[in-house]
């Protein structure tokens, strides 16, 4: 048995173990999906929003087509719309803002549907909003969006758009099995206009796939650890350039600690598998690339791990420093941040330097950190190195004070 093949197998439990992880974590935070028990069940005709504002809030779609026409189906907190299937259940938009919007709720859950884009505009399938308060703990699952109106992609479409617009959260909400068809975007995460004050954050994806679309994944504006295990693409007859992971925009924002585990591309000759921005810090991408176009980083602290279709980009070096085995090369930590912020939004703190359990030779090594067990809604602003620790700055994203754990993996050059 070759060390590739034993190499390629323990990737494969690593990655099971990272979809368990993720399951658990969701789990753990409050994401729950309300029973279909007492599901109203409706067919092709009958008043959907209705049904959603009842009381009870549970709908199963019966097989068939439904037409919204221009009209936006909102979701409301723990409410569930469930449909038979995405095959044979299948909801048609007409309009130019989102099939389906999630605004300033939580505990919503969308599943098992087929979402068609009939119109010519700029139109998402779902979108994720905070306008008014946290949107949060809300769950798509094994849901499809097409584009149908044309053979291409249609500028300004999208199958699921996260919004950020206000400093209220955007955070902890689970998509799992997203199909996205024939779109501009298939999924994007950013904010709205110039707003810059807050992101998507702590947010989980699961089995997404981007076919027929000039980007399948989008993550800017300021969009901060968030996680994507399994991501697919393939551009086949699609005219022009595409890239099926897009982290950070060309004017430079900040989109940082974001983490895709097991990427698979296959773009085409005009298709690149990913492009990370000047703006985007401590990114982590790890998959396969097939595509015409190579990939592009020009991010900072980026961490790649490209599996076959050429070099392997990865900056990770060997667990052993020859040169001076005293030295550490590789290692994590994991403690409280020492510090806490004054109780009003963007109220900002820096915690002590935290060792590693042994000194770098200097400061030149690369850490990718989270912040996990918080209290309040924090963010990472910025890391202080050393060679023989760590600090981290926080601030504050509600009226609340905020604190919690870093936890760092660091790598030396």
């Amino acid at each position: 048995m070759t060390t590739t093949y034993l190499r390629l197998i323990l990737w494969y439990l690593f990655a099971d173990l990272l979809l368990a992880l993720a399951v658990t974590h969701a789990s753990a935070q409050g994401l729950q999906v309300p029973k279909l028990q007492s599901a109203l069940s409706l067919q092709p005709g009958e008043d959907i929003q209705a049904m959603l504002d009842s009381a009870d809030g549970h709908v199963y779609l019966k097989k068939g087509t439904y037409r919204l026409g221009k009209t936006s189906l909102r979701m409301r907190t723990g409410s569930l719309l469930q449909c038979s299937s995405p095959a044979n259940t299948v909801l048609i938009y007409e309009g130019t803002e989102a099939a389906i919007i999630f605004d300033s709720i939580s505990q919503a859950v969308i599943e098992d549907c087929q979402i068609q884009l009939h119109g010519k505009e700029p139109a998402q399938g779902i979108r994720f909003q905070n306008t008014t308060g946290d949107n949060k703990w809300n769950v798509i699952r094994n849901v499809l969006v097409q584009n149908t109106a044309s053979s291409q992609p249609i500028a300004g479409q999208a199958g699921l758009l996260f919004l950020t617009s206000t400093r209220k959260a955007m955070y902890w909400n689970l998509v799992d099995m997203f199909q996205a068809l024939n779109l501009d975007i298939g999924v994007q995460l950013t904010n709205a206009g110039l707003f810059a004050d807050n992101g998507s954050n702590d947010n989980t994806l699961i089995a997404i796939s981007a076919h027929h679309c000039r980007t399948g994944v989008e993550i800017s504006k300021h969009a901060t650890e968030n996680r994507i295990f399994g991501l697919s693409g393939s551009a086949s007859g699609l005219a022009g350039k595409n890239t099926l992971l897009l982290v950070g925009d060309p004017s430079g924002t900040e989109a940082n600690f974001n983490m895709v585990f097991g990427l698979v591309s296959d773009q085409g000759s005009d298709g690149q598998a990913w492009y990370i921005s000047k703006g985007a810090h401590n990114t982590y991408v790890h998959g396969t690339d097939q595509s015409g176009v190579g990939p592009v980083d020009e991010g900072s602290n980026s961490v790649i791990e490209r599996i076959g279709g050429g070099a392997s980009t990865i900056s990770v070096p060997n667990s052993t420093d020859k040169s001076s085995s005293r030295y550490a090369s590789t290692q994590g930590l994991h403690a409280a941040i020492g510090c806490k912020t004054a109780a009003r939004p963007g109220a900002a703190c820096t915690g002590p330097e935290i060792p590693w359990g042994t000194p770098y030779r200097d400061g030149n090594y690369t850490a990718t950190c989270s912040l996990s067990e918080v209290t309040g809604q924090p963010h990472i602003v910025g890391t202080h190195q050393s060679p023989t620790g760590i600090s981290v700055t926080i601030a504050n994203d509600t009226g609340e004070s905020s604190t919690g754990f870093l936890s760092c993996v660091a790598v030396h050059q």
